[in-house]
């Protein structure tokens, strides 16, 4: 019985080394396909971020394309009526004067704290720019309000 517990013992080492080839084959196998997989992410995130950047870039572009771009001459080519510039307003500013400005109760006013909140839109930088055009003579007016603004 001696031949069959050697012959049992055998073949429980031979299942043994079987199954241990077998695990590092399956093993290797998923590491490839890992691999692959892991190679298609990082293309496909290198494209994407490729992507982001062209589009931030060309974003960027845009944005500085309107900063070069004249500011006078801009607001020649726009329509005032676009920006609210009517005859009402436009009569209306041709009504302010010094003293409008100097007898205003500043207390009234809710100013805000942070000079950043206190810059012009787009839009009402071109509204004003717009009104400035349309009424040369607020254009002093403006001078003698904020002399160092000029």
């Amino acid at each position: 019985m001696d031949w069959l517990s050697n012959v049992r013992k055998q073949a429980h080492a031979a299942t043994e080394k079987l199954v241990s080839s077998e695990t590092a084959g399956r093993a290797r196998q998923l590491a490839a396909q890992a691999k692959q997989q892991a190679t298609a992410l990082a293309k496909g995130a290198t494209a994407k971020a490729q992507e982001v950047a062209k589009e931030a870039i060309s974003e960027a572009e845009r944005g500085l394309a309107h900063l070069r771009q004249p500011q006078a001459q801009s607001a020649k080519a726009a329509d005032p009526l676009q920006y609210g510039i009517t005859p009402e307003l436009q009569q209306f500013v041709r009504s302010l004067t010094y003293s409008t400005f100097s007898d205003y109760p500043l207390d009234s006013l809710d100013l805000p704290s942070n000079p950043a909140e206190q810059q012009l839109g787009q839009w009402q930088e071109m509204h004003a720019r717009l009104v400035l055009q349309q009424v040369p003579q607020l254009q002093d007016l403006r001078f003698v309000l904020c002399p160092r603004w000029g």
